[in-house]
C-alpha cells in the first residue's frame, strides 16, 4: 500500500475520510475503482486508529462494498 494512503487513513479527520471513500466508493470513474482487498485494507487501518469510533460508518462501508 502506498506510504501517503497508510498515512490518510491513520491521520486524516472524519470529514476527510468521508470525502475520500464517498468519492472511490461511490463517484470515482471505472478507471480508479479500487480492489476489494484495499478496501479491506482501509477498513483495517480505520480499526486500527486510537479514535476508530468515529470511523464505524466507515469500517463498515469499506467492509460490506
Amino acid at each position: 500500500m502506498n506510504p501517503n494512503v497508510e498515512k490518510f487513513f491513520l491521520t486524516g479527520t472524519p470529514e476527510e475520510i468521508d470525502k475520500m471513500l464517498s468519492f472511490f466508493l461511490h463517484e470515482c470513474p471505472s478507471t480508479m475503482i479500487p480492489s476489494r482487498d484495499e478496501v479491506r485494507r482501509w477498513a483495517a487501518l480505520l480499526g486500527s486508529r486510537p479514535d476508530r469510533e468515529q470511523f464505524e460508518s466507515d469500517i463498515k462501508a469499506c467492509l460490506e462494498w
